[in-house]
């Protein structure tokens, strides 16, 4: 894969990622297996993440950006893989979510360092 395609699709995640969980999160949550209704204060950090998601999209949508997102991204691959396993080993979380929050910052690590300069 070039590097402006895997920048592209690095971005089409985010740009994804970033407006379900700051417009909706609600559905969003329900997608990581939470109830909205029961954990009510579960839609902050969803929201949080969104905003972080359209953050990297901003950074992404220039070369500039692009350059300085793409070399942070071992340190932001490592935090994302932390809690990761985190919530796999203390099970706070069912499995399903586990492997897709592994799934997708895989993916996104796998296309940041594809998009490198």
């Amino acid at each position: 894969m070039d590097k402006e395609t895997a920048r592209k699709a690095l971005l089409g995640i985010n740009l994804v990622v970033g407006i379900m969980f700051l417009l909706f999160p609600k559905l969003s949550m329900r997608l990581y297996g939470l109830d909205p209704e029961k954990d009510v204060g579960a839609a902050y950090p969803v929201r949080y993440v969104g905003g972080r998601s359209l953050t990297f999209a901003a950074m992404l949508s220039d070369d500039q950006g692009t350059d300085v997102l793409t070399k942070q991204l071992p340190v932001i691959a490592g935090v994302d893989a932390t809690a990761n396993a985190l919530a796999a080993m203390t099970g706070e979380v069912p499995k399903r979510v586990v492997v897709l929050g592994a799934l997708t910052s895989g993916l996104a690590t796998a296309f940041g360092l594809a998009s490198r300069p």
